[in-house]
Formats: C-alpha cells, structure tokens, sequence
C-alpha cells in the first residue's frame, strides 16, 4: 500500500526487475521468482490490509504521521495481527501507545540497500510480548536476513 498510486506501481515494478535480474544472474531460479510473485499484492486502500498478519509500516519519520497511520491499522487489524515499524529512531514504545495492542507492536528496521544488506534491527517497545519478538526473530530467519536487537528502546537503537 501506498497512498501515492504511482509510487506503488514504480515500487512493484522495481521488485519485478529485481526478480528478473536474480533470475538473470543465477541468484534464484524462476520457480522461487514466481511464487514471490504469486504472494506478493499491491493494495489499494488500508482496508485491504484487514487480514494481514503482520503490517510493516515504512512512512515519513514523524511520529504524528506514525500514529495517524498506527491508530487507522489498529482499527482496521486483527487483534492477532502484528504491527510493526521501520522506524530509524521514533520510540516504539510511543508509537505502540496509540493502539490498544501494545504487546503486538514492534520496530523492524531494515537496513538499506533492503534486498543486499542481511541486517535487519529488531526493537522491542517496554509492552511488547515475547511472543511477538518471536515471531519476528521466526520471520528474519525465513527471510535468511540477520537479527540484531535493541537492547532498548532509545532513539538510534543499535545503528
């Protein structure tokens, strides 16, 4: 989702060019591109997110324009569905505050250039559950990605 519709289409048209070069280059076979492919679906409305499992917001770096977007999801949310953000320095404690599931809430923070780097920065608000981290530790592990976590929740986390 994005609320730019162009954005979103230029951003699905770099991961199909990124699929196609790991393919190109023996990165990956095309088996692997095309269930990628098949999983992945751009959606047009916060609505659509309804079901996800897991959210991973990545939006302007104000907390105003954070909590806006953490209040609509956490309306909108399963109650099991996992909030995450790709927050560089807001306090996911704070952000975790605008929803009534503060121990769903997380920070994953990539790090950039996404499909290269193996680095992926896992903060925990002060509510967020054990099982939460998990999950998420589950996750980065699937995405053969590496873990390293905040040991708090202070702005810059560990990078």
């Amino acid at each position: 989702y994005d609320v730019s519709p162009e954005a979103l289409e230029r951003g699905m048209g770099a991961i199909s060019d990124r699929m196609r070069k790991g393919v190109e280059k023996g990165k990956f076979q095309q088996s692997f591109a095309d269930t990628t492919w098949k999983n992945l679906r751009a959606v047009h409305s916060l609505e659509e997110l309804r079901d996800a499992d897991l959210v991973i917001e990545a939006i302007i770096e104000r907390f105003e324009a954070k909590e806006e977007l953490f209040r609509k999801l956490d309306s909108l949310c399963r109650r099991e569905s996992i909030l995450a953000t790709n927050t560089s320095s807001i306090s996911i404690t704070k952000i975790a505050a605008t929803t009534a599931r503060p121990d769903k809430v997380i920070g994953i923070h990539f790090m950039n250039p996404v499909p290269v780097m193996k680095l992926i920065e896992v903060i925990r608000g002060l509510q967020t559950s054990e099982e939460t981290y998990q999950t998420i530790l589950s996750l980065i592990s699937a995405l053969q990605k590496t873990p390293v976590t905040a040991r708090f929740d202070y702005p810059g986390f560990v990078v």
